[in-house]
């Protein structure tokens, strides 16, 4: 039997009426079906295909070709096979869109991070993230708030309107009150003044304390600081650790070893050139990868060996730290881990846990050679 259908749609507005000539042919030999659908006059990419298309097209209902495509209820493997032969030969989508509306849930969580460079710090963390939630079906939209706390508060407007599950951030304003955010919010990195919502963190205060320990072990006494301005609580908390360690051995803090600015490679030079030429520092530590990166290019090229002449530790990412030359003695920082915790935690929240969960991660010393 040879069966034609004629599917009619109306596209508003305009008003242009769209129609499919659609052929379908329907064997039947003893029990099996045999299916084949001829398009007359289709372009599969103009055109967008629905449920009820496909139902049309299979002879079934709309409530069946959503069954088989979800699997949410048995349904024979002979239509089942039909079903996704029409959806193979039509290059049918799901409307994601409207599956969210209908579950009231877009299985997508929202990251805001300082900056979307692939090969920043958060590097690691947001691949834990994204291996994490994926597992469980979710996506990511990411935003970047350039360390603007306007920007921020914009992202998560932006972020909301999409209606996001969940939010993962890397804060911008140490005062803002983020469990007003009207969806499940977890920190990383950066911890807030008052700790509302779910935050994990690494615990930068006792790693400088170790890492300065170690230096002065070594025997260095004079020891200089490179760091970007003190803003926000990793670097406050290095510095603070900085400044107690010489305090506990009664060494000065000299205010000619400290030097404060952006973290970039010209930076690093420039602090470089200046504890070199005009400082009697015996060592420096560097709280920032693309100043360490400056720091070592300024040495290396103007022969102020490493450690001979200068001691030197850094907060460097440690992929680079190991290749550098010398290789510096540095902090491995669990930035994948802390990812992990944060999708693990988020996800939990997303499933009904209220709990305030907040974490100070353990950093690890990396032994070079470059003290």
């Amino acid at each position: 039997m040879l069966l034609n259908f004629a599917v009619s749609r109306e596209l508003r507005p305009g008003g242009i009426d769209t129609r499919l000539n659609l052929c379908y042919h329907n064997f039947a030999f003893h029990r099996n079906v045999c299916a084949i659908v001829f398009f007359e006059r289709f372009d599969i990419m103009k055109e967008r295909i629905s449920i009820t298309d496909i139902a049309r097209l299979a002879g079934v209902s709309s409530s069946t070709v959503s069954h088989v495509l979800n699997q949410t209820r048995y349904v024979s493997p002979e239509i089942t096979e039909r079903v996704m032969k029409i959806v193979a030969d039509t290059g049918y989508h799901k409307n994601r869109l409207a599956c969210s509306l209908r579950q009231k849930r877009t299985n997508t969580i929202g990251i805001i991070l300082p900056s979307l460079n692939a090969g920043t710090y958060y590097g690691k963390s947001l691949e834990a993230i994204e291996k994490e939630l994926s597992a469980h079906g979710y996506n990511l939209i990411m935003k970047a708030s350039s360390n603007n706390p306007q920007a921020e508060k914009d992202a998560i407007e932006y972020l909301l309107s999409w209606k996001v599950d969940g939010i993962i951030i890397v804060l911008s304003d140490n005062g803002y009150d983020y469990s007003q955010v009207p969806c499940p919010v977890v920190l990383i990195d950066r911890a807030p003044e008052k700790q509302t919502v779910s935050g994990f963190y690494i615990d930068n205060y006792t790693i400088t304390c170790q890492v300065m320990e170690q230096m002065l072990q070594k025997g260095y006494r004079k020891i200089a600081l490179i760091s970007p301005t003190p803003q926000f609580a990793p670097t406050m908390h290095r510095i603070q650790g900085y400044q107690d360690t010489l305090a506990k051995h009664g060494l000065p803090l000299r205010q000619e070893h400290i030097c404060y600015g952006v973290a970039t490679i010209d930076d690093g030079r420039q602090f470089a050139q200046r504890i070199a030429h005009n400082t009697d520092a015996d060592a420096v530590l560097i709280l920032s990868s693309p100043m360490t990166v400056g720091a070592m290019s300024y040495w290396n090229e103007n022969g102020v060996r490493i450690p001979q002449d200068l001691g030197v530790m850094t907060f460097a990412d440690y992929d680079w730290i190991r290749l550098s030359n010398p290789q510096l003695c540095g902090v491995i920082q669990p930035n994948r881990l802390i990812g992990e915790c944060a999708a693990r935690q988020i996800y939990r929240q997303l499933q009904g846990h209220k709990e305030i969960v907040t974490q100070f991660l353990p950093c690890q010393y990396f032994e070079g050679k470059s003290l």
